[in-house]
């Protein structure tokens, strides 16, 4: 076996607060020293139920001197974090101008929520969007307080839905469904939580409308008490994976004026509306409408999945879309997700280094362009 010093950190760092699952009987306690818990064997390792160790989703063993790395595991056990075992973090002022920049946790897929919030936060990225397949990975109250300790905020928890049915669910349950997301939204403090109506499958597009404005009726009662704001986000047909029926601007447009409310907006998504003029022309007039902004690029070589290439890479004409909007005032978040065929071989390190220096690129090329130009001084002779 051989392990990489890159991983062998970061054990050494999430060993230090993971608690033992089932401690050795009758001592309630990890096996051996904590220090030596930092040493690592390569032996054929000696499978022990009772000292069996959980860290983001990697499946370890230990005799109480050596860590074993057994397997990836593919749920992680709930576990304690000890945040007074934690080392203090450094200063990182250098990265203040991405503080309106939010890395998706779609796009780090196989990392586990616990290595997202500290390799983010070593990259100096300080939002995140919380994908709530991965905060399932800890109870709330931990990963609140693990985004607390590094200093990361959630910009949005991603997602609540499937209201027309789907996917085999009843109405009741997928309004409940949401219901809790809302509550884990406010929980670990995100200000959004997004919003999906479902496939229209076999129901007209009237009814679906109906079930789906009826489930938001019921969100946003309880969404305004917790100072959460839903966000509806329009996706292309063919990239949607039967998560909305809800494909065109227009059509979100619809709902949000019907509704009126504060706490109902929407997530503007490059990947699936940045290729239409119209929607770049009328970016000024969606601020006031706009909750979050998502950016991906696009080669539009899709096969019913999403396929979101490195920004730059494809045929979304990003730097025109971010000039408009910031020109139109826009102040709030930019969310990047990479997440299909185009960037599997790619490092998540890499693609976390790419998605920064692109944000800054665009975000200062459009600081140049909106910036009128100095008006000249004195005479001349």
């Amino acid at each position: 076996m051989n392990l990489s010093h890159d991983f062998k950190h970061l054990v050494s760092l999430y060993i230090r607060f993971v608690s033992i699952s089932v401690p050795p009987s009758g001592t309630g306690r990890p096996p051996g020293n904590e220090r030596e818990l930092f040493k690592f064997s390569v032996d054929k390792p000696r499978r022990s139920a009772e000292n069996r160790l959980y860290l983001f989703g990697v499946s370890c063993h230990t005799n109480g001197s050596s860590i074993y790395v057994l397997k990836k595991s593919s749920k992680l056990i709930p576990t304690r974090i000890d945040l007074s075992m934690l080392p203090p973090l450094p200063p990182n002022d250098r990265y203040s101008p991405l503080s309106r920049l939010s890395i998706s946790q779609t796009t780090t897929y196989r990392w586990h929520f616990v290595e997202d919030v500290a390799r983010y936060a070593k990259a100096g990225i300080k939002r995140i969007g919380v994908w709530r397949t991965k905060l399932s990975d800890l109870p709330l109250e931990q990963a609140a307080d693990l985004l607390d300790y590094y200093q990361v905020r959630a910009s949005y928890v991603s997602w609540a839905g499937g209201f027309t049915g789907f996917d085999g669910r009843r109405f009741q349950e997928c309004v409940d469904d949401g219901l809790d997301a809302v509550h884990a939204a406010a929980r670990i403090g995100a200000e959004y939580l997004i919003v999906h109506s479902g496939d229209r499958g076999g129901h007209t597009r009237n009814h679906a409308n109906r079930l789906f404005c009826e489930a938001l009726d019921e969100l946003l009662s309880t969404a305004d008490g917790l100072d959460v704001t839903l966000a509806i986000e329009p996706m292309r047909p063919d990239a949607n994976i039967g998560m909305t029926f809800l494909a065109e601007l227009t059509d979100v447009l619809e709902i949000l004026e019907k509704f009126n409310d504060p706490r109902l907006k929407m997530v503007l998504d490059t990947y699936h509306l940045g290729d239409d003029p119209s929607v770049i022309e009328s970016m000024g007039e969606l601020i006031d409408r706009i909750a979050l902004v998502k950016l991906g690029d696009s080669q539009r070589q899709e096969k019913g999945e999403p396929d979101r290439c490195l920004l730059g890479d494809g045929c979304i004409p990003l730097q025109e879309i971010v000039d408009r909007i910031e020109l139109a005032g826009y102040t709030g978040l930019y969310d990047i997700e990479l997440l299909g065929e185009s960037i599997e071989g790619i490092s998540y390190s890499l693609l976390l280094e790419h998605a920064r220096s692109t944000f800054v690129e665009l975000m200062e090329t459009a600081r140049l362009h909106n910036t009128p130009p100095r008006r000249r001084t004195g005479t001349c002779d």
